[in-house]
This record gives C-alpha cells, sequence and structure tokens, in this order.
C-alpha cells in the first residue's frame, strides 16, 4: 500500500479534531517569509490545553529551520510533535480531551 500524504494524514487529523470539539489553526505561508519553519498546526483544546503539531509522512524530514523553529518553541516551554500517522494524531488529540490539564487560576484572571 502507498504511503500516506502528510495533506491526507493532517485532514484526518483536523476532520477527528473537530468531531471532538479541539479547535485547530493552519499556520499559513502568507507574505515572504509567512510562516516559514514553523509546525503545521495548532490544536487548542479546554483548559488552555495547546498543542503544536508538525505534520510527515513516513518518509518526511524536519528541515534545518523547522527544527531552529522547535527548538525556539521548547526555549519557551512549548513541546512540538511529529506526527507521521493518523493514529499519532488521534492520540495526542485523546490526550487532550481525557486529561485537561487544570490551568493556573491565576491565568484566567489576567487582562489585556
Amino acid at each position: 500500500m502507498a504511503a500516506r500524504t502528510e495533506r491526507s494524514i493532517e485532514q484526518a487529523v483536523v476532520d477527528y479534531a473537530r468531531k471532538h470539539g479541539v479547535l485547530s489553526i493552519k499556520l499559513s505561508m502568507n507574505g515572504a517569509r509567512g510562516a516559514a519553519g514553523w509546525p503545521d498546526r495548532i490544536f487548542l483544546g479546554k483548559d488552555m490545553q495547546v498543542r503544536w503539531v508538525e505534520f510527515k509522512n513516513e518518509r518526511g524530514q524536519l528541515t534545518a529551520l523547522q527544527k531552529r523553529r522547535h527548538a525556539e518553541l521548547a526555549a519557551l516551554g512549548w513541546s512540538t510533535a511529529v506526527v507521521r500517522t493518523v493514529e499519532q494524531g488521534k492520540d495526542i488529540l485523546d490526550n487532550m480531551i481525557k486529561f485537561p490539564l487544570k490551568p493556573d487560576p491565576r491565568q484566567l484572571r489576567m487582562r489585556f
């Protein structure tokens, strides 16, 4: 069987997220540099849960710029999942749904 494309993996995971009440934001390539190197999507769940996800098929490799962006996020305390199968993506979302984090009440009172 032929390997799934990155796009088909991403679409299946986004559909699953939508079905389970998890929002997703696609980082697009607008402008000269746009979102180059940043993870493909941000998934937003209940109780302030956030997951950064980079989609690759089984043969896809991270570029040097993607590795640098992931390191920048890690330095700020964010992790980026590299998802190569629909099942991996569903596992990440299931974790968000079944085990929501409880936010620090001080964060909920912040005013911008």
